[in-house]
């Protein structure tokens, strides 16, 4: 087929189509632009909103949310942690930071001119002291060969008292041939007195088992302790034979209330006597039956109104321990 052939068939489809092909007219033209207009009002909408939005955001970002109202409750005034129990705290020091076996192990409430007897263990020994609460004392060792010659200071030992204690010691040497030992407190202040823990241990210098003297009040025994596991402690103290009573010391005082009166006695068969009086007149005693190895624990209900009342604890059997205490009813 020649060029002049395809030439002629392109004229004859033009003819034959042409007259059927209808340019876009006005309506179509308005339709389409009508269409294009609302596409973009929409977009120029959500762009609007969009940056509307970002203002907020860019307003408010950085505010944090107005915190609920809240009511202040005040807390309770803490209860004071009983003697005793700070001085468990003071002797868990002690066998924390040495594991040798103690020839003597006490752990006791902090008492001015307080004093103790132990056996004898001669030999290079080493002191070690902890104490539980605020202030300080000085722990002394004495001597005495029997009873006719006066006491001989050996040692003496500073002890610092502390919510964390942190044990201090020394080194010294019992005295051959002497029958006893007194370990003693003095200079303790006010704010410690009866009001912290403290306990001492006597230990060989090489850390070897000592052999000696031994007296019952060298060993550490919580079973001549009052149970007062969850019990509100006013007043708590201990008292022994051997400790000198000839008015050293003043009654504790407790102020009027309602309490129960705890008293447990440890040692050979006797008597611990416990009297609770005010302004001379008795209010109550009572006597706790010593027994070994150790002591049945007994509650006495006991109150009374007005002013304070004395505690006045008695002379209990010879290498007994009598622990009495006041708690709330």
């Amino acid at each position: 087929m020649t060029t002049d052939h395809l030439e002629a068939q392109f004229a004859e489809l033009r003819a034959d189509t042409l007259p059927t092909v209808r340019p876009p007219g006005t309506a179509a033209v308005r339709q389409t632009i009508r269409r294009r207009r609302t596409g973009r009002a929409v977009l120029s909408a959500a762009a609007a909103v969009l940056v509307i939005a970002a203002g907020i955001t860019a307003t408010t970002g950085n505010r944090s949310p107005a915190p609920p109202a809240t009511t202040t409750t005040p807390s309770p005034e803490p209860t004071p942690t009983p003697a005793f129990q700070q001085a468990d705290i003071a002797r868990q020091a002690l066998n924390e930071s040495h594991h040798a076996t103690p020839a003597i192990d006490v752990a006791e409430q902090v008492v001015n001119n307080y004093h103790l007897d132990h056996g004898n263990y001669p030999g290079d020994l080493v002191l070690r002291a902890a104490c539980a609460g605020t202030g300080e004392f000085t722990l002394t060792v004495h001597s005495q060969k029997n009873r006719k010659v006066n006491w001989k200071r050996i040692t003496e030992l500073q002890v610092p008292c502390s919510a964390q204690p942190e044990p201090v010691s020394i080194p010294f040497t019992m005295v051959e041939g002497a029958a006893l030992h007194r370990f003693r407190i003095d200079g303790a202040p006010k704010f410690t007195d009866r009001q912290a823990g403290f306990a001492y241990q006597v230990t060989s210098k090489n850390g070897e088992p000592l052999n000696g003297d031994r007296k019952p009040a060298d060993t550490f025994d919580l079973n001549r302790r009052l149970n007062l596991a969850g019990r509100h402690v006013v007043f708590e103290a201990i008292t022994r034979s051997l400790v000198d009573t000839s008015g050293e010391h003043t009654p504790p005082s407790v102020p009027a209330g309602e309490y129960l009166l705890l008293t447990k006695c440890t040692g050979k068969p006797d008597l611990g006597r416990l009297t609770v009086a005010q302004d001379r007149k008795e209010i109550v005693t009572v006597d706790s039956p010593c027994t070994e190895p150790s002591g049945e624990q007994i509650e006495t209900p006991v109150s009374w109104t007005g002013e304070p009342a004395n505690l006045f604890p008695g002379l209990v059997t010879e290498e007994g321990l009598l622990h009495y205490a006041l708690v709330r009813r």
